[in-house]
Order: structure tokens, then C-alpha cells, then sequence
């Protein structure tokens, strides 16, 4: 019964932050950021949260997370039952921007956020893709790797410029 409490809730908070993620969400623009230049001001940024697996997410998305309460669905959602204690944010200042790659069948997968510029009408968020070369050798187990990075708050409209990359082995 504890389970399927749990397994309902999730539901649940994954309908949520869908139906705030189709009202509020990234709005995509993807294209190559490779060798393009970056315009516009740098933004300053922090991560809050990385990993290879985000419990309740299989798919790619990205979020915007302008409220305390969204930032708490999004972090149980991200971390599971074993979530670490949701950092602190000053949402009258601060915005949580929020990447995931979706789910890959092995190990060697990572997304960033390389980098935040904006102008007077854009925010654009610079992602990060990285993939294992298919020499290397990698764990044969399911990942999803997240990236969520707090940034001062913008008005602007969000946009994206994905970057795919294979990483050599190690």
C-alpha cells in the first residue's frame, strides 16, 4: 500500500510539473552552438543539482521554476524518496532553470548547462550533450542525467542552443 501511495503521488507531481512545464516552460529554439558565437551578456549561474539518474524523469525536458513549491515538486520528482534537503532560493531575485537528457540504456551520458547569455528580449540557455564514444566501455544500466542551475531572475523569453559531444574514453 505504501508503494502505490508513493507511485500515485509521483504520478501526480509528474502531471504537475508537466501541465507547469507546458504553461511556463523553455520554450525551444535548438540548433548547434558549436563554433556560433554567443550573443548577448553572460549570465551567472550556479548549479544546485547534477546526477546521471533523475528518479522521475525518462524523458528529455527542460523547466523554469519561478516558486518555492515548484522548486519542491521538481526536486522530489528529481531525487525520489532520497531526496536531499531542496537548497535555498531567493525567488524574488533567483529563477531555477532546470535541463534533463532523458533516459539512455548505459552509462558515459551527461548534460550541462554550458552557459546563460541574454539580451533585451532573450534568454538563451547554452545545453550541453555529452555521449560515450562507441569504443568506450560503460555500465549497462539506465540513465537519465539532469543538470538544474539557479540564475538571477529574467523576464525575457527562454530559448535553447543544444551541443552534441562524444567523450573519448577515459
Amino acid at each position: 500500500m505504501k508503494d502505490a501511495t508513493f507511485i500515485g503521488g509521483a504520478c501526480l507531481v509528474a502531471i504537475a510539473i508537466g501541465g507547469l512545464l507546458f504553461f511556463y516552460g523553455l520554450e525551444a529554439h535548438t540548433g548547434s552552438s558549436s563554433g556560433a558565437p554567443r550573443e548577448g551578456v553572460a549570465v551567472s549561474f550556479s548549479i544546485i543539482g547534477e546526477g546521471t539518474v533523475a528518479a522521475g524523469i525518462e524523458e528529455s525536458a527542460n523547466f523554469r521554476i519561478k516558486n518555492a513549491r515548484e522548486l519542491e515538486a521538481l526536486w522530489s520528482l528529481v531525487y525520489g524518496s532520497n531526496a536531499p534537503a531542496t537548497p535555498a532560493v531567493d525567488f524574488a531575485v533567483e529563477e531555477v532553470l532546470a535541463v534533463f537528457d532523458g533516459q539512455h540504456p548505459t552509462g558515459g551520458y551527461r548534460i550541462a548547462v554550458a552557459g546563460i547569455h541574454e539580451d533585451d528580449e532573450v534568454r538563451t540557455v547554452f545545453i550541453r550533450h555529452e555521449m560515450p564514444d562507441a569504443a568506450c566501455i560503460v555500465t549497462e544500466a539506465l540513465t537519465s542525467p539532469f543538470a538544474i542551475v539557479v540564475a538571477p531572475k529574467g523576464a525575457q523569453t527562454l530559448s535553447r542552443e543544444d551541443e552534441t559531444v562524444t567523450t573519448p574514453c577515459n
